[in-house]
């Protein structure tokens, strides 16, 4: 489609600039390097905005090529996964934050109950937390509780029971 500078390949009426449209089911399109690394170089105008780069034996890599720049990755046209310029994770979040006055490495935030798993073959480590943030689990091993704190919406924690207004109060 000269007439409006595009390129296609598969069909006589590209959509894009460049647009590629294919039966195949195994590979649309190939990219090939005979010296090591297959790159993608992505620009706006002359600036490097972005790079995509696989190789054996090395470190392959997508990334954001500017400053203040995020990352993110999702899936039915939701962004769910977030890395920061600052190398902060963050999932369901786009600003990783901490009500602690620091910026945590990870942040996890999701509507409803939210877990934390690390699992390997011989072990497990859970950390809950319930969708009204009045419940947090920690455990380990078979679903073993280590510690479970309860509190009530009058603030008194229960330390592996429900929490008792009746409670004494203890300070350190």
């Amino acid at each position: 489609d000269g007439g409006n500078n595009r390129v296609g390949i598969g069909t006589g009426s590209p959509a894009s600039t460049f647009d590629v449209t294919s039966a195949e089911t195994a590979n649309t399109a190939n990219f090939t390097s005979t010296s090591g690394a297959t790159n993608i170089t992505l620009k706006s105008s002359s600036t490097l905005i972005g790079q995509i780069e696989f190789q054996s034996g090395a470190v392959s890599q997508i990334v954001t090529r500017t400053a203040n720049s995020s990352l993110a990755l999702g899936s039915n046209n939701v962004q769910t996964l977030f890395i920061t310029d600052d190398d902060n994770v963050g999932i369901g979040t786009n600003s990783p934050s901490s009500d602690f006055g620091f910026t945590p490495l990870l942040h996890l935030k999701k509507d409803g109950d939210i877990a934390f798993v690390l699992d390997n073959a011989t072990e497990k480590f859970e950390f809950c937390m319930n969708n009204d943030a009045s419940s947090l689990r920690i455990g380990a091993g078979s679903k073993n509780d280590i510690l479970n704190l309860t509190a009530n919406s009058n603030g008194v924690i229960g330390i592996g029971v429900a929490p008792d207004d009746e409670w004494d109060t203890f300070t350190a």
